[in-house]
């Protein structure tokens, strides 16, 4: 359609048709017998010289819009690949806290297991019992956090890498 507009054209009219008059002013009363008929037969040649400046303008309006959606383009795989790499980051250190957190409720239980031992054996008192337990569930909070943490950044990693599956 758009290169259609730069090739010539050739248009041809015609029209015909008759007219009535009055002699004097009077609508409704009948029409004299003098008919003039008219018609017209034309033609009409449109040679595009000159387009001022639009066909350039247009091409150079595409152009723009082509750039403007390969910088999008750029633009998205970059954050994409942001995304993915922060995702990486934090599964790693989530990884290492949990690690962590589960060496520190390894040691927890183990101070409790002789604090107990001690306190049954009349070595401690029950304050030291107390706060070994008190540790113990620190630790056990401290863990299941760092366990919820990893599987959430283990998501958003899967979400980063498009290989989140949706299930039903």
């Amino acid at each position: 359609n758009r290169r259609a507009s730069f090739y010539p054209t050739l248009t041809a009219t015609m029209s015909m048709g008759y007219a009535g008059y009055y002699d004097e002013f009077a609508p409704g009363k009948q029409l004299n017998n003098d008919w003039i008929s008219n018609r017209y037969v034309g033609m009409s040649l449109k040679i595009p010289v000159f387009d001022g400046f639009q066909r350039n303008f247009s091409v150079k309006q595409k152009q723009v819009a082509v750039r403007r959606h390969v910088n999008t383009l750029s633009m998205m795989r970059s954050m994409a690949g942001k995304e993915l790499e922060d995702a990486r980051t934090s599964y790693a250190s989530n990884l290492a806290q949990a690690e962590s957190s589960k060496r520190s409720l390894d040691l927890a239980e183990q101070l409790f297991a002789s604090a107990q031992t001690e306190f049954e054996s009349g070595l401690t008192t029950m304050t030291d019992l107390l706060n070994a337990q008190n540790d113990l569930s620190g630790a056990r909070t401290n863990y299941t956090t760092a366990l919820l943490n990893l599987k959430l950044a283990e998501l958003a990693w899967k979400k980063a890498s498009g290989t989140l599956a949706l299930e039903n």
